[in-house]
């Protein structure tokens, strides 16, 4: 059998070979054929034109189905890559440009739910994370350059101590107001500054105060470097870690002796007069009140006594006001020569005095001082080379004899000086009756 590749054709060749018949003879051995020759060949040719034709096409589409399977294939591969490639690829663009840029707010988007998906998912979760870490040390970080600023740059002086009170670290203002630097005070206890004019009572309260309540703000008296005592306000507050220990504890405190200063010349304008230095008519008052409960729970007396000067006004008329307050601090002068520590002498204005006598037992200790104080007035004062001679007129209240009021007390004090006026002055006279 064989193809001619010409024709397309199918040529069999058929020999033809001496045998037995159908019935067993051997046809041919009466010709003298030997079994098994070639008696000759019969040629039989088909013509496979189409059928090659159709073979071809077969094979033609053989072929591009071969090459079309390739490509599917090659596709398929391609896609499956990139399934796996492209989402990477994003992943990596991403922390690449957070890199580059910092920008902690780029997140990747894989849009599946595969383990890159999961990958994705875990990458966003950890950007999160680590943009929020970062804002808070960002903001930790401004919170801590704030208060560094504002421990320089304050006016209160900052102490910070370890949990043995050893100092560890001092401010500007600090140095400014004790005059030690800080490498004079680190490491040390911030008793050098004490002023040793509080006792130890005081201290000790002031540390049970500060460690039950974890605070504690009062008035202080310390000492400079240069030895000064001067007054300071003092807040303390301690730090305690996790485990509630004490790690640390920070004083601020402030200078306040212009404070106190200026605190003590308006107590002085408010409750003393200004030209003599006496108590006003508002500490008076407070004193009366004062001591005529403290007579109450002794069971004794106070006395009042009403002082008008006598000749005043002629002074102040022929020689003027200047002599005429010069005289009136004298005569303040004099008034707390004649009184004991515990009684107070005032001025209600102009030339009008009074004397608050505590805890007497008679009036008659009253009288004395009545008597003391015109025979001390009616010594001649010396105004700038001027020989001034005045007297005064004196009425006095008894608690609670009189009245057991403040307002009656005064009422009937004034009103015994005026008799005393009205009777010849430079006297004294009580309320009710004559000496």
């Amino acid at each position: 059998e064989r193809r001619d590749a010409e024709k397309q054709s199918l040529r069999a060749v058929f020999p033809f070979i001496a045998s037995h018949n159908y019935k067993g003879t051997d046809c041919l051995s009466c010709h003298h054929v030997p079994d098994g020759t070639v008696n000759g060949a019969a040629s039989i040719v088909l013509d496979l034109t189409e059928e090659f034709a159709i073979i071809d096409s077969i094979n033609a589409w053989l072929w591009i189905g071969q090459l079309l399977l390739q490509l599917v294939l090659f596709f398929m591969i391609d896609v499956l890559i990139r399934s796996f490639t492209d989402p990477l690829k994003k992943l990596q663009h991403v922390m690449s440009a957070m890199q580059e840029d910092g920008d902690l707010s780029r997140r990747v988007d894989l849009k599946s739910r595969d383990e890159i998906g999961k990958m994705g998912d875990a990458f966003n979760a950890l950007a999160n994370s680590l943009q929020v870490s970062v804002e808070q040390v960002k903001k930790g970080q401004e919170q801590l350059r704030l208060a560094a600023e504002v421990f320089v740059s304050s006016a209160e002086a900052i102490v910070i101590t370890d949990a043995n009170n050893d100092i560890m670290q001092v401010n500007r203002a600090f140095t400014q107001i004790t005059g030690y630097s800080a490498e004079e005070v680190i490491g040390k206890n911030p008793r050098i500054l004490k002023s040793g004019e509080q006792g130890a009572e005081f201290y000790k309260e002031m540390w049970d105060t500060l460690l039950s309540t974890g605070a504690w703000q009062g008035e202080v008296m310390d000492r400079r470097k240069s030895g000064e005592v001067y007054p300071k306000w003092l807040s303390i507050a301690l730090v305690k870690n996790e485990q509630g220990e004490i790690t640390n504890y920070i004083a601020l405190f402030t200078d306040i002796t212009e404070r106190r200063a200026s605190f003590e010349r308006i107590q002085q304008l408010a409750h003393f007069d200004a030209l003599t230095d006496l108590p006003n008519r508002t500490l008076l008052n407070q004193h009366i009140e004062q001591s005529m409960l403290t007579a109450k729970r002794n069971r004794n007396r106070m006395a009042l006594l009403f002082l008008d000067l006598d000749g005043f006004k002629v002074v102040n008329d022929t020689l003027g006001h200047h002599a005429g307050d010069i005289l009136l601090r004298e005569v303040a002068n004099r008034l707390k020569g004649c009184i004991r520590e515990t009684d107070m002498v005032s001025r209600m204005g102009g030339d009008e005095f009074v004397v608050v006598m505590s805890a007497i037992h008679k009036s008659e200790d009253a009288a004395q001082v009545a008597k003391k104080v015109i025979d001390s007035l009616c010594i001649p004062f010396d105004i700038e080379g001027v020989v001034v001679n005045i007297g005064t007129s004196i009425g006095i209240s008894i608690y609670p004899d009189d009245a057991d009021g403040s307002d009656d007390l005064k009422k009937f004090a004034d009103a015994a000086m005026y008799e005393v006026k009205q009777a010849g002055k430079n006297h004294y006279r009580f309320h009710g009756r004559l000496f």
